[in-house]
């Protein structure tokens, strides 16, 4: 009874022995479980995405209106915008008619008169100056009806005045044969974005000798193509 009594101790002793770090280790493992669970339940995420971001560049273009006469203001919308490598035909303005107008029979010592605004539609604050030609094409003499008779030189008899604030002075009168020597036409250097050039087109049917309306000079028309051209700087 007494061996059997000091091996039931000594089995004891050693099995608590063992069941101490089993103890540990299971403590250990609850409590880095414990930090695992609380970690994610308590971690909060909150964010903020900014979805207008862009880049933008300037256009550039110019745009061509007639003046009203009456009110001095262009007339919208304008005949024709042009953008970069743009080449647009704008048939709605007559220069040398009345305020724009198709073209009705002149007279000897009559007078045609239009004003155009060419304006930079390059937008501020980023936007590109110009400079502004005028191209003036080949004057040529049409017959209505046509006849056997050649027509008169119309294109040598009326004469074309171009006035801009742009200018130092105004040019002409020359006529229409003349003017188109006198191309391209500088008008304005460094336009400013949003800035504004007025030009007017004067066409004179100078008085003839003696007061008469030269026969080769009736039922006439000239038909000569004005070019505007805007190059940034």
């Amino acid at each position: 009874m007494w061996i059997r009594k000091r091996y039931d101790e000594a089995e004891g002793r050693r099995k608590l022995r063992f069941s101490k770090p089993l103890w540990g280790a299971s403590l250990l493992a609850a409590a880095v479980l414990a930090l695992g669970v609380n970690g994610t339940l308590s971690q909060f995420v909150a964010q903020i995405t900014n979805d207008q971001n862009h880049v933008s560049t300037t256009s550039f273009a110019f745009s061509e209106s007639l003046v009203d006469p009456e009110t001095g203001a262009p007339v919208a919308p304008p005949c024709q915008t042009a953008g970069a490598g743009e080449s647009l035909l704008c048939s709605q303005i007559n220069k040398y008619g009345e305020g724009g107008a198709a073209a009705t029979p002149m007279a000897p010592g009559d007078m045609r008169s239009t004003v155009v605004q060419l304006k930079n539609e390059s937008q501020l604050p980023a936007g590109l100056a110009g400079n502004l030609t005028l191209d003036v094409g080949t004057c040529t003499n049409i017959e209505d009806p046509a006849s056997a008779t050649p027509p008169g030189d119309l294109c040598g008899t009326l004469t074309v005045t171009l006035t801009c604030p742009t200018l130092a002075a105004p040019i002409g009168p020359e006529t229409m044969t003349a003017f188109t020597a006198l191309s391209p036409i500088e008008i304005a250097t460094n336009v400013a974005p949003q800035d504004t050039v007025n030009c007017t087109f004067t066409v004179n049917f100078p008085p003839q000798a003696g007061g008469t309306f030269p026969p080769a000079l009736q039922n006439v028309e000239v038909s000569q193509d004005l070019t505007w051209t805007f190059t940034s700087v």
